[in-house]
């Protein structure tokens, strides 16, 4: 009746728009929630419907307008929280809306539930034994993220009571890799990538010996240590070269696998100080994803960075703040100036901003750093899903450009922030709180305040001492600083 449909629409009960020339009308929650509440929508009688749900969570990605993502979000979402049953297809569902939007959009709690019944389903269908696996590693993943122990030990034991294949136990190595080395256990981190090179060698698997090594370097770059780092790097680019040479044959000039092989070798040239080898794959990558996902240009967000990081190696400090810039202008178009992933962008542009400063010490370059941290800090502090240990760190960062412009309280103020948070998240967050106490010395050495400069110093050179750390070098580094003033 379109006077009741009309009336509902003035009385806000209804909204109507257009979206990509498309008439879209939206009920409130309530009327939806009501009618999902009487009708009880099952898998059996909406297979249809969920099939085309996982069609568009497939393609998320690639629709590049903010506005037009989150309507479908929001649609895909409540789909997912209202229908109810069990089949292959809902399981396909709740898998891409974990991966495809929940995870890329850092909604980890919902994340952690759309696993959670993946898996309900799962353990009812025969065969699923490989999914299963799947869908425990993405719940390790979200419970990591969302620092949820007990979720974790809970995925962790399922993922250990199944058979593996090779395959599997390579990727259960990796993020047991991971695990370690985000809890600062060096050791053991080391002690699972030897287990990774191994398994690697007895498939004979030149790509994935190349992972490997790759991952040796990505520990030791993490720990800061030099344990045979350039023979690692020689290795992992070797074995991926040589993979590449027998295998490209194999792939499409548009398959997204021949993009991450690219993208894989110019890690792998950058790792061995090939820097403009880096380059070229890494727009390599981008180009082949570009054929291979057409309309998605979120890849060119993490191209972006990837090239900035090489004309950092480079010492092109200019070249790295102008590709971080167009990592984060992409981002902002992809999924919206306010989202937690522009705010991500816009801290790491501001990192490449601290670096042009401290190479030109232009004054201009500073201000305008401070003006992205500010924003970075505004999208932050309004979003759900911020990373808090992402956020606290660069709460350090942004203590020392404030400092360095003479904001010397508010610099306090975040520095006690970031101090307070890392205080209580763990008993290994030595080092970040050591990093802190150097970085708020520093801050009252700006201020002129050579009292509480010499105290914060002090007490970053005890935890050094009580970890058995390089004290007596950092002694000498703050007595040098202290003898300025």
């Amino acid at each position: 009746e379109t006077e009741s449909f009309e009336r509902l629409i003035r009385s806000g009960w209804i909204q109507a728009s257009v979206l990509n020339d498309f008439d879209i009308i939206t009920p409130h929650t309530l009327i939806v929630d009501v009618l999902a509440n009487q009708l009880k929508p099952d898998v059996a009688e909406c297979t249809e419907m969920i099939v085309s749900c996982t069609a568009i969570a497939t393609g998320i990605d690639v629709m590049s307008e903010a506005d037009e993502r989150k309507f479908y979000i929001q649609f895909l979402d409540h789909t997912a929280h209202t229908i109810s049953g069990i089949s292959e297809e809902l399981a396909e569902f709740y898998d891409w809306m974990t991966i495809a939007v929940y995870m890329r959009e850092n909604m980890f709690k919902k994340a952690l539930w759309a696993v959670n019944k993946e898996f309900e389903i799962l353990e009812h269908i025969e065969g699923s034994e490989e999914k299963i696996m799947d869908a425990l590693i993405h719940g390790r993943d979200a419970s990591r993220s969302l620092g949820n122990e007990t979720e974790f030990q809970k995925f962790d034991e399922l993922l250990k009571s199944y058979e593996t294949t090779d395959e599997y136990r390579f990727k259960i190595l990796d993020e047991e890799m991971m695990d370690f080395m985000l809890a600062f256990d060096y050791d053991s981190a080391k002690t699972k990538v030897e287990e990774m090179i191994a398994l690697a060698e007895t498939m004979q698997d030149d790509r994935k010996i190349a992972s490997a090594y790759g991952d040796m370097l990505l520990i030791q770059n993490t720990f800061q240590i030099d344990e045979n780092k350039k023979e690692y790097a020689e290795k992992a680019l070797f074995h991926l070269k040589k993979y590449f040479s027998e295998h490209f044959n194999d792939f499409d000039e548009d398959s997204e696998h021949l993009a991450w092989l690219y993208y894989e070798l110019a890690e792998a040239y950058r790792n061995n100080g090939n820097y403009n080898d880096a380059i070229e794959n890494f727009y390599l990558y981008a180009e082949t994803m570009q054929k291979a996902k057409e309309g998605d240009y979120s890849f060119w967000i993490t191209t972006y960075t990837e090239i900035g990081d090489c004309y950092q190696k480079m010492q092109d400090y200019n070249k790295l703040a102008e590709y971080y810039e167009k990592a984060f202008e992409y981002s902002e178009r992809f999924y919206g100036e306010k989202h937690i992933e522009t705010g991500k962008q816009l801290m790491y542009y501001s990192n490449a901003l601290i670096e042009l400063y401290n190479s030109t010490k232009n004054i201009k370059v500073l201000k305008h750093c401070k003006e992205i941290m500010e924003k970075a800090v505004e999208i932050s502090l309004i979003s759900e899903e911020a990373d808090n240990s992402l956020l606290n760190n660069f709460y350090i960062r942004y203590s020392t450009v404030l400092s360095c412009l003479g904001y010397f309280e508010e610099s306090h103020r975040y520095a006690e922030t970031a101090l307070d948070f890392f205080s209580r998240v763990s008993d290994r967050s030595d080092h970040m709180i050591a990093r802190i106490y150097l970085t708020m010395g520093d801050n009252f050495l700006n201020a002129k305040d050579k009292e509480n400069a010499e105290k914060y110093y002090h007490l970053a050179v005890h935890i050094y001492e009580e970890n058995e750390w390089d004290a007596e070098k950092l002694e000498e580094i703050v007595q040098n600083a202290l003898n300025v003033l």
